[in-house]
């Protein structure tokens, strides 16, 4: 695939972009309202990218309150250790 000249990483479809924002998180812990907030489509390249500006997105917002991102936080630590 090719790159997009804003540098960003670039995602076909929502859903995928969506599943990576929730991994991001997972990953590397962001505190409340930093790192990457949401998603959108690019004017340039059509595809989704991650923007840290306004507020979070939705699925977050859910996986964050449900207590999934937490979840998904752990199975990655201990990821981490087994390796």
């Amino acid at each position: 695939m090719a790159s997009c000249s804003t540098g960003k990483r670039r995602f076909p479809t929502e859903t995928l972009a969506l599943e990576a924002l929730l991994e991001a998180h997972a990953l590397y812990h962001y505190k409340a309202g930093q790192g990457p907030q949401t998603v959108y489509t690019c004017e340039i390249c059509g595809d989704f990218h991650f923007t840290s500006r306004g507020p979070a997105h939705p699925k977050l917002q859910e996986a964050i309150a449900s207590g999934d991102l937490a979840r998904m936080q752990r199975a990655n630590e201990w990821k981490s250790r087994l390796k």
